[in-house]
């Protein structure tokens, strides 16, 4: 399944569209950004990790997970929905839902840009 949410995030950020003013755009040129970058779905990062995750070697702790890869500290209440925790450890046992964000720059001319701190 993850591989499949991984593909459909490879999707979205080429999405392109044709404008008569601008001429085809894609999504990295429409997304709002801090420091240039786009806001990425940091969550996504835990991909090289998932059959570790599957087989019970890794938890996702919870409220706070830590990524051994990457050493970012994932918000799991933040990207998961329909949480089910084992009590015991307050680790991750399921979750049904997983959410993803695209957030487009508010802005009417892509050529602009915005401030780093949007």
């Amino acid at each position: 399944m993850w591989t499949e949410i991984v593909k459909v995030d490879d999707i979205i950020n080429s999405i392109s569209i044709h404008t008569e003013d601008y001429g085809n755009l894609n999504y990295s040129q429409l997304c709002s950004k801090r420091n240039d970058e786009c806001y990425e779905n940091s969550i996504l990062e835990l991909a090289p990790l998932m059959g570790q995750i599957e087989t019970g070697k890794l938890r996702l702790g919870y409220p706070l997970m830590f990524n051994p890869i990457t050493y970012q500290v994932h918000s799991l209440p933040h990207f998961f929905g329909g949480l089910e925790l084992k009590e015991e450890n307050r680790t991750l046992q399921k979750a049904e839902a997983l959410f993803l964000f695209y957030f487009i720059a508010p802005t009417t001319n892509p050529t602009d840009g915005l401030p780093n701190d949007w």
